[in-house]
Order: C-alpha cells, then structure tokens, then sequence
C-alpha cells in the first residue's frame, strides 16, 4: 500500500477486469516499532497499519495481509476488508517474526484466511499440519 492510493485504484481496477481480488500488505509480521524506525518511519506499528488500512480502504481493495495481532483493529476501521494472516507460530519459537499468534488464536481473532508456512515445511509437514489441525477448536 506503499505505492500510495492513485497507484492502488489503478491496479485494482485492473484486476477487477480481469476478476482477480487485490490485496495489500499493512506490515510486515517481521517488523517492530524499531524496525519502521530504522526505514524512516515515525509512527508505532499500530498507527502505521492503521493508515494503510484506511488506503486500502479507500482502494477499494478485496483484503489485506497483516499480523494477526492487528485483525480486530482493521476489522473495526474497514469492515468489509479480508484479513489474510501470516506470522503463524505453533509454540514460542517465532524464527524471524515478532507479531505472531497461533492458528486457533488468529481465527478465533477473525482471520479470513490463515498463510502459514515454516510451522508446516519445517520437519515433517505431514505431522506438523495434523498438529496444526488438532490445535484449532
């Protein structure tokens, strides 16, 4: 959504004509305050997620992807967005990422759709996503 919002309206009018729904990315689930810091940034990543949200918004954009931990508060400013989460973590172990939840957690957050990767690739995917499954209540 950095590409700011005359950009997206265009790339979203493009793929609506050919029937694809656009997403935008908030932050990533990697950053911190101190990441966006360091990129130049002044606001907490709350403040910054919020005002890509509401870009998104005004887009017109099919959803967005963001940390799970920031679902509630996207779906109060933009209802009709779609929350596509990655960032999910099995256990304590959070490899690279810092604003992480569970895949019962993030559901039960509002998550529309759940992106997860190395609590699957890692080991044994097979185990680890029946692991994943059983976890979700």
């Amino acid at each position: 959504m950095l590409n700011g919002l005359d950009a997206l309206k265009a790339a979203n009018l493009a793929a609506k004509n050919i029937n694809i729904n656009l997403l935008g990315v908030s932050v990533l689930t990697s950053f911190g305050d101190e990441d966006l810091s360091k990129l130049g940034f002044n606001n907490k990543v709350e403040d910054q997620v919020k005002t890509l949200v509401k870009i998104a918004m005004d887009a017109n954009l099919y959803g967005v992807i963001c940390s799970p931990l920031e679902i509630k508060m996207i779906k109060s400013i933009a209802p009709k967005l779609k929350c596509f989460t990655p960032g999910i973590r099995m256990d304590d172990l959070k490899d690279d990422q810092k604003r992480t939840l569970t895949a019962n957690e993030a559901i039960e957050e509002g998550s529309d759709c759940l992106i997860i990767g190395r609590p699957i690739t890692k080991g044994n995917p097979k185990e680890n996503l029946k692991n994943i499954l059983s976890s979700i209540k």
